[in-house]
């Protein structure tokens, strides 16, 4: 059933769609950070057109809200299914909003299992979290986890609800799953916000117990989905934690967990809500770990993951809120790095903090920027999700192609092989401005 709804006030925010969306990330009451109007920037050069219809399968998996999808085996085939939720199914607008649904497609373009799913409804408008695929259990069959509203879901890869758990605040980032402590056994990470109160990270066991010392509390409202790293029996817990803009500071926080416990190894002001989620990478081929973001100030920033000292060069400022990741690109002893601001400008540094070039691009990839090789030649582009399509630029800032695939708003790209023997596609996920149904893509380029 396709539903259409009367357009509404644009909202700048978190989610698949910062510009002329109408629909949020949160509730209305959790995360209004501002009202800016729709910016769009005319993009030049480069190779833009129709993608070819032959090239691209859509799946309508739900309305007004998509996050960018996930693949996992979740059969035990060998081959993996694209994972994709959005807002929901029901009778009326109202209860479509208020609920999410879980689609899952096989590579024989079939919808598998006891899929799709749909959620309990919740309070307000507010669409379920990015999933993330895991073997939890140990049985070569991936599970799919996400939030919604206040629960954590945790789904078999048949479609049957395993175990799930309530939390207080709303989840409203992408989980993860990581063996934290070296047991062999895979913890599941969560943070939930609180408007007005403390963000937690919750952290469960593989079969929904609670793991010791969970959650952890932070002193900011919102957290960005975490990310970790390992070494040995040792791991890292980043997340970034801001209050939108009531306040112009952020913190980035990391966090040690070892021998089964956990302490706050340090803590960081990197710039006003950096709920960009971190990534660790060494950016300056010394041998030690370092953590990169990007916040509301507007900048990108670079630390050291020892003490949270910045590094020479960094922070950088940048012509609007980072949401993405930015991206490290190495090449020999030299680095790019790469990061999408909502002013529309993709930048590029070396890893001294020195501008290499900004090209002007759609503003909409927040979520993900990819790094793909698609001519072959062993030098990858950098490929997202924009406005009416997807677009690739070049290592050296040239737009060498764009798909155009209509009036709708993208989620980040994922690339994928479905097959041993396919070539990679890209996924992605994407909702229509006229009718608010919302799609799962897959494109052949």
């Amino acid at each position: 059933m396709k539903i259409t709804m009367r357009r509404r006030a644009g909202w700048w925010v978190r989610g698949t769609k910062p510009l002329s969306s109408r629909r949020r990330e949160a509730a209305p009451w959790a995360r209004i950070w501002w009202i800016f109007p729709a910016l769009i920037l005319m993009m030049g050069g480069g190779r833009a057109g129709l993608a070819d219809p032959s090239s691209v399968l859509e799946f309508p998996v739900g309305h007004f809200f998509i996050n960018r999808p996930a693949v996992g085996d979740l059969d035990g085939d060998g081959t993996p299914e694209v994972v994709a939720t959005a807002n929901g199914a029901g009778r009326s607008g109202l209860e479509v909003a208020m609920t999410g649904i879980v689609t899952v497609i096989g590579v024989d373009r079939a919808i598998s299992g006891h899929w799709p799913v749909v959620t309990e409804s919740q309070v307000g408008p507010l669409p379920p979290t990015a999933p993330a695929v895991a073997d939890l259990d140990g049985d070569a069959r991936a599970e799919v986890i996400f939030g919604h509203g206040s629960i954590l879901y945790v789904f078999h890869g048949d479609g049957r609800l395993w175990w799930q758990q309530r939390a207080d605040g709303v989840f409203q980032t992408k989980p993860s799953a990581c063996d934290l402590d070296g047991d062999g056994r895979l913890e599941v990470i969560a943070p939930a916000d609180e408007f007005l109160g403390r963000a937690k990270i919750y952290l469960w066991r593989w079969d929904g117990t609670p793991y010791p010392g969970s959650p952890i509390e932070l002193e900011e409202f919102f957290a960005s989905s975490p990310t970790m790293y390992q070494h040995g029996h040792r791991t890292l817990l980043a997340i970034g934690a801001g209050d939108g803009f009531t306040r112009p500071e952020g913190s980035l926080y990391v966090f040690a967990v070892e021998r089964g416990g956990w302490h706050l190894q340090w803590r960081r002001a990197v710039g006003a809500h950096p709920i960009a989620r971190p990534a660790f990478v060494d950016v300056n081929h010394d041998g030690a770990m370092d953590i990169i973001g990007g916040t509301y100030t507007p900048s990108v920033y670079i630390v050291s993951a020892q003490d949270g000292a910045p590094l020479p060069g960094w922070p950088q400022s940048v012509g609007g809120p980072v949401f993405t990741s930015p991206l490290v690109v190495s090449q020999g002893k030299h680095t790019l790095v790469v990061a999408l601001a909502l002013d529309g400008v993709l930048s590029a540094w070396d890893q001294r903090g020195l501008l290499r070039w900004t090209v002007a691009v759609e503003p909409n990839a927040i979520d993900r920027l990819t790094l793909m090789d698609l001519d072959e030649d062993d030098r990858p582009e950098i490929v997202f999700g924009t406005r009416g399509g997807v677009t690739a630029v070049t290592l050296d800032g040239s737009i060498v192609k764009r798909w155009e695939l209509g009036d709708y708003w993208m989620t980040g790209t994922l690339p994928v092989r479905l097959t041993e023997r396919a070539p990679v596609s890209l996924i992605f996920g994407g909702v229509n401005n006229i009718t608010e149904e919302a799609k799962l893509f897959v494109l052949n380029p």
